[in-house]
């Protein structure tokens, strides 16, 4: 695994643990306490998170993001943002001399003490949790409200709530191949049970046999994933987020194991863009892309 997707996945990873205790309420956007939700919608913010940085865009409050993660590369604007610091380390002392109306971040014990820290001084520190398809939905809304957007974050909700809900219909009754999401080659990780990526395979109508495993991102050795045995894998350990392509590529660093099927089919294919590792609005065309690669047969007719 090259050293960007490393950090990359160990933000994924990351995302799922305990976030920082303290928070106003049960949901997808929590706020610290204190202080709370900012009064008014923030006109300055800092994203430590590149999923939330594309929300913040996607609902029209790009030009109120002051700081963000060197992560953080779309849009394109994004790339000209400040950074302060990655998912483990943010600069905090670059964060308080920005005087944000608030911060968010993604659920992250990596940035626990930062976020605190931030919360203790008066600044609103709003926590995001995406762990599926339905919350990054919710998350797309709850954001666009706290920044004075609520009518743009529903529409942008309802045109991809509205996009994975026909890959559902046109995948509906289908037989699910099984499918692996690889993080990794040497070891094999796989993206489990209760990982974004997960749900995504399942809303492409597809089968995680990964998420037989008690672990979100569980390790196999070679003889574990060929008694797996997928129809399908999704090789994701060399992706880089300035892949270019818009179609899946044939991988090549997993022709050696003949004796899984979906290698022996000429199955194993890589997703542009990295776009499985982030949470964020682009993830509905990396489950467009994966149900069209499941089912073709589903989709010769469509555009």
């Amino acid at each position: 695994m090259k050293p960007g997707i490393y950090m990359l996945f160990a933000a994924v990873l990351a995302a799922v643990m305990t976030a920082a205790a303290g928070s106003a309420r049960a949901g997808t956007l929590e706020w610290l306490q204190p202080p709370g939700a900012p009064g008014s919608p923030p006109k300055k913010v800092i994203s430590l998170a590149p999923s939330i940085t594309e929300i913040l865009f996607e609902v029209g409050s790009g030009g109120a993001v002051a700081g963000a993660t060197r992560y953080d590369d779309w849009p394109p604007e994004a790339r000209k943002i400040k950074r302060v610091g990655g998912y483990l380390d943010a600069d905090i002392e670059a964060i308080i001399a920005m005087k944000p109306d608030a911060v968010f971040c993604e659920k992250n014990s990596g940035v626990k003490n930062t976020v605190e820290k931030l919360a203790s001084l008066g600044i609103p520190v709003g926590v995001v949790s995406t762990p599926d398809m339905g919350s990054i939905l919710s998350a797309t809304e709850e954001i666009g409200a706290a920044m004075g957007r609520a009518a743009a974050g529903k529409q942008s909700a309802a045109s991809m709530r509205a996009r994975l809900g026909a890959v559902e219909s046109a995948v509906r009754g289908l037989r699910r191949p099984g499918v692996l999401v690889l993080y990794n080659i040497a070891p094999p990780m796989a993206a489990g049970a209760g990982s974004f990526s997960d749900s995504a395979i399942t809303t492409a109508g597809g089968l995680n046999l990964a998420a037989r495993s008690p672990v979100k991102y569980p390790v196999f050795d070679v003889e574990k994933l060929a008694k797996l045995d997928p129809d399908v894998i999704i090789d994701q350990s060399e992706v880089t987020m300035e892949s270019s392509a818009q179609n899946p590529l044939p991988s090549p660093a997993l022709m050696r194991w003949k004796n899984v099927r979906a290698v022996a089919a000429g199955k194993v294919y890589t997703m542009p863009g990295a776009y499985m590792f982030r949470p964020g609005p682009r993830i509905v065309g990396s489950v467009e892309m994966l149900a069209r690669l499941l089912h073709p047969e589903a989709f010769d007719h469509k555009p």
